[in-house]
């Protein structure tokens, strides 16, 4: 089992022998998510999912549910409504820093900006999904634009 400790939350996913849970590969790093770290009615996140994945190729439908998983205990407010929650600034700089060892404060500003679609100071689950498929599998031209 592996902790990860961000900013406001802590992420519990454990390594890919996991079957039957919800998981995301990155390259070499393979996780499985711990079902208890969203607490929303199943209805609600399929529906999500759903959403989401129309828009977002380069993740699974179970790697988009992990995903939302991750940024709901990041933000810890499972219990609000998804369009309403989001992490500032402060808080996905703590995870650039703390998840893919960024310390250059310009760079990580530009990447928030970048994910930050709506430019509303928040990356909301959607902005979280669709900006990690660029980060981390976009092709060097999408990561450019």
């Amino acid at each position: 089992m592996v902790t990860f400790r961000v900013g406001y939350g802590v992420v519990n996913c454990g390594t890919s022998g996991n079957q039957g849970r919800p998981g995301l590969k990155l390259g070499c790093l393979s996780l499985q998510c711990v079902e208890a770290t969203l607490d929303m009615e199943q209805r609600v996140l399929k529906k999500l999912v759903k959403s989401i994945s129309s828009t977002v190729e380069s993740f699974k439908k179970s790697e988009i549910e992990c995903l939302i998983r991750i940024f709901h205990s990041l933000v810890k407010r499972a219990d609000v409504r998804l369009d309403n929650t989001g992490l500032d600034r402060n808080a996905f700089q703590a995870i650039l820093h703390s998840v893919f060892g960024m310390t250059d404060n310009m760079l990580m500003n530009r990447v928030f900006f970048a994910f930050d679609k709506d430019n509303d100071n928040y990356i909301n689950v959607k902005e979280w999904v669709k900006g990690l498929s660029v980060f981390l599998r976009g092709t060097f031209e999408e990561k450019l634009k």
